[in-house]
């Protein structure tokens, strides 16, 4: 059963900035529905993210965020800066957790790259692929759904 969701924030949850940016010019433009989605997940699930960046901590990023309300969201956030690793390493998905105190097992990672599902695969942790042009809440949905439906068969399997 799936108890966290971490997320990639670049392209999953905000609009990524052009690379070199200057970290004090980022401001971040969340994507059509993510604040009320994730809002909504907040309510059911232990959240963070987990994020490339090779200049930001997780101080940083959540001083960016705060403007959109998805700092105050995630109890989380890992940023490759922290870890020395950027994904596909599965790393920072791992310390996430690790923090969160929820095994890869109970996990879903939310990304847009192919990195993301690489670091997922790595961390053994349920992946779903979201961004552009797609719903953030009907994605996670997606694969909610699906998860439940194999504990609940796995459950009458064993009753």
């Amino acid at each position: 059963m799936i108890t966290a969701i971490l997320f990639d924030i670049g392209d999953t949850l905000v609009r990524a900035a052009a690379p070199g940016t200057p970290v004090a010019a980022l401001v971040p433009e969340p994507l059509p529905g993510v604040v009320r989605t994730v809002a909504a997940l907040a309510r059911s699930f232990r959240l963070g993210a987990v994020t490339d960046t090779a200049v930001m901590t997780e101080a940083d990023v959540r001083a960016a965020l705060a403007p959109t309300g998805l700092a105050d969201l995630l109890e989380v956030i890992v940023t490759s800066h922290d870890v020395g690793a950027a994904k596909p390493d599965p790393h920072g998905l791992l310390l996430a957790l690790e923090r969160l105190g929820v095994g890869p097992e109970h996990a879903l990672f939310v990304g847009d790259a192919d990195v993301d599902e690489g670091a997922a695969t790595a961390a053994g942790v349920a992946f779903a692929r979201a961004g552009a042009g797609r719903d953030l809440g009907a994605v996670v949905h997606a694969v909610l759904t699906e998860h439940l439906g194999a504990f609940e068969a796995a459950r009458r399997a064993v009753a």
